[in-house]
């Protein structure tokens, strides 16, 4: 459960009550647990815009706490009924979604780095072993292997989800209420702070190493004010900072992000526009030009191509793959990386076709 106190009281609550029920309001958030009031993920000192239904609002002295004056507070179980609430926060300083931090990575970059991955990815490539990262927000994943057959899921969805995936909307309550946790939420928002807080916990790695962070996703560029406050900030910070990419976005973002960036982990998956638009869901046009503009541009970029059996492993492809880089302006280095379909069974987790992969993505 979560709790609150409002930053902004100059009006009367119920005036500005929404024919929906909720309230907008400000909100300092913090943990309760066990009645006592402890640190939330949310610090204190981040405050949220919060639309939130009017009956989660009290007058009343939390207990334990070090402030004894009786404020307006917010008080939010993790029900059902306030998840679709919960989900409406925006955040007053740079947010965005994120599926994963690890910290430890040595094969995103040079060095010891820590790898941001961030959510949402307008390609759709036959091989991707990070579909979780395609989608812009957050998704349930099912692993039926856990499941006790408690039922507790169905009796918090309010979609009726459970019976039918397809109108699920991702609000996490059945998450919550499995206790063998056979469903999981992946994804969420975090704010800039929080992410260069766990980033930067590494920073003697990163000196004695040559390393830093890299963002990667998804695709990173598809969230360009995130991606930018959160280079901004690691560069204040003297960190190393590198995005891998896959350069299917709008030249404008890639002249935002260049100064930020040390080192860009550019894709060039096929040559043949046609047979990238089969196999990944979007043409190569774009991706082509911005990687020859951002080559004129003087960046540091090192180009890597996955080596996926039947896609692009014969000769013909990689020499042509080999010869576009070879012309870009300056000299680039190009990575072959091996493919692996380690991927594979997150796709079933998440209620999605598993595409051919391997030797099965080529023509016969």
């Amino acid at each position: 459960m979560l709790y609150g106190s409002l930053v902004r009281e100059r009006f009367p609550l119920r005036r500005i009550q929404r024919r929906d029920g909720l309230i907008a309001v400000v909100v300092e958030f913090h943990r309760v647990d066990a009645h006592r009031v402890q640190p939330c993920l949310y610090r204190p000192e981040h405050r949220y815009r919060v639309s939130i239904p009017y009956r989660c609002i009290h007058s009343f002295v939390p207990p334990h706490s070090s402030s004894p004056s009786r404020r307006r507070h917010v008080f939010l179980p993790k029900a059902a009924g306030c998840w679709v609430a919960m989900g409406k926060w925006k955040s007053m300083q740079a947010s965005g979604w994120i599926f994963d931090i690890q910290r430890f990575c040595t094969h995103d970059g040079p060095g010891i780095r820590t790898v941001v991955f961030l959510q949402g990815c307008p390609l759709r490539c036959s091989w991707c072993h990070n579909p979780e990262g395609w989608t812009p927000r957050g998704q349930v994943a099912i692993y039926p292997s856990k499941c006790i057959g408690c039922g507790r899921c169905a009796d918090v969805c309010r979609n009726d989800a459970v019976a039918d995936r397809g109108r699920c909307v991702s609000c996490g309550a059945c998450c919550e209420a499995c206790p063998s946790e056979s469903r999981r939420l992946i994804g969420r928002i975090a704010t800039a702070d929080e992410v260069i807080a766990t980033a930067m916990r590494d920073q003697p790695f990163y000196v004695t190493s040559g390393g830093g962070v890299t963002l990667s996703g998804g695709e990173p560029l598809s969230q360009p004010e995130f991606s930018c406050g959160l280079l901004r900030q690691l560069k204040e910070r003297g960190a190393h900072t590198a995005v891998e990419t896959s350069g299917f976005t709008d030249w404008e973002t890639l002249v935002r992000i260049s100064p930020l960036t040390d080192l860009f982990l550019y894709d060039i998956k096929l040559l043949d526009s046609s047979r990238h638009a089969e196999l990944c869901g979007v043409g190569n046009e774009q991706i082509l030009a911005n990687a020859r503009r951002l080559s004129q541009s003087g960046a540091h970029i090192v180009f890597r191509t996955p080596v996926v059996p039947g896609v692009n492993d014969g000769a013909e492809e990689m020499r042509r793959i080999g010869e576009f880089v070879a012309s870009l302006p300056g000299l680039h280095q190009h990575e072959l990386l091996p493919y692996h379909g380690i991927g594979a069974g997150k796709y079933a987790a998440l209620g999605l076709e598993v595409p051919l992969l391997g030797d099965e993505c080529g023509n016969e």
